[in-house]
């Protein structure tokens, strides 16, 4: 795990730790930003696999498990991992089995007592026999208009489905998204600070969609804006909101093989990329959700420019808005580092990375 440097390493095929080749999703703590989680899976012979928590104030290990290990749940392969900022509790994916799993701190957010559940089971399918399955991948929680702890999440899937699931009481539900044609590829997924805007990283296209909701994405979810990356070889995989400035963050793995410098995507003000500078939610919800005909529409950024469309079966006319970025990059020079997992700390305005090698 990296911010600006190697702060903890939790073992790696490069090191003599204790074996942990893949780091996949990793998020910060919003209210204790030294607190990172990440979720592990450590090669394919699937023995192991779960979650280590770091504290990157001392560079030390607070907590892990080993899902594959625990008879009660028998994970397959924990994939991404999100923070509830309000608990301190940890949702993750098994990419593999289909469920959503909890991990709770005991007693403090700093405890290394971790008491694991699943909450929801065989969500978006999922299969134990296939290598790689179809379960849920990315996922993000539904922000709560009072601030209070989370009552929902989203996954999805590389099979083109986006679900809602109830964190209450685990039951889930498939959202009526429109289109459907830029479901594919689906991995990392991250909402902006006023939970507006979901942004989905197309694995394999080199793309991120980003879609809006009328109903708070209980029901629906309709695409406002495609972003083409530079990610080279289109993989582009997770994404994160930076609070400041209003930034969108993407890696680019590469191929997952590469161990040199990695680009890290920025499309700078997102949010007005998608609404321009005056546009608001409400502008959005007025057009026909059915025929997507604007009785009233934002006017886009005019200062960036039009990128070619990452699938090319989609019509122009089909979409929202066009599809618009004004990407920078940035490079992480860091050696056998695969940054795969990328979170924000709002706290100090910085990215922490972890690496799959």
């Amino acid at each position: 795990i990296a911010r600006g440097d190697i702060v903890v390493e939790v073992g790696s095929s490069v090191s003599t730790g204790r074996g942990w080749p893949k780091l996949l999703g990793s998020k910060v703590d919003a209210v204790m930003d030294n607190i990172v989680w990440a979720v592990y899976y450590n090669n394919f012979a699937r023995n192991e696999t779960g979650f280590v928590r770091m504290d990157l104030d001392t560079g030390m290990v607070t907590a892990t498990a080993n899902l594959r290990a625990d008879p009660a749940i028998r994970a397959e392969w924990v994939n991404d991992v999100v923070v509830d900022a309000v608990s301190g509790a940890a949702y993750a994916t098994d990419f593999t089995l289909g469920n959503i799993y909890k991990m709770t701190p005991v007693g403090s957010r700093t405890s290394s007592d971790v008491v694991t559940t699943i909450v929801a089971t065989g969500v978006l399918g999922g299969d134990p026999a296939p290598l790689y399955g179809d379960g849920p991948n990315g996922l993000a929680l539904v922000p709560t208009s009072d601030g209070t702890e989370a009552a929902h999440l989203i996954a999805v899937t590389f099979n083109a489905q986006m679900m809602l699931v109830d964190l209450v009481d685990g039951s889930s539900k498939a959202l009526a998204v429109y289109p459907e044609y830029y479901l594919n590829g689906m991995d990392g997924i991250v909402f902006d600070d006023a939970g507006e805007f979901l942004f989905v990283v197309n694995n394999g296209y080199g793309s991120i969609s980003a879609y809006y909701s009328c109903d708070g994405f209980m029901e629906t979810a309709t695409l406002a804006r495609v972003f083409k990356t530079s990610c080279p070889d289109l993989s582009a995989t997770t994404a994160t909101y930076r609070s400041e400035g209003g930034d969108l963050l993407v890696t680019c793995v590469q191929g997952f093989a590469s161990v040199d410098s990695y680009p890290i995507d920025v499309i700078p003000d997102v949010r007005s990329l998608i609404l321009g500078e005056d546009g608001t939610l409400a502008d959005l919800c007025a057009w026909n959700p059915t025929t997507l005909r604007p009785t009233s529409k934002p006017t886009p950024n005019p200062t960036v420019s039009i990128a070619p469309t990452p699938m090319p079966t989609v019509k122009p006319s089909d979409r929202v808005l066009p599809s618009k970025t004004g990407h920078t990059s940035m490079i992480v020079d860091i050696n056998y580092f695969v940054a795969e997992g990328i979170a924000y700390d709002a706290i100090h305005d910085q990215i922490v990375l972890g690496s799959l090698a």
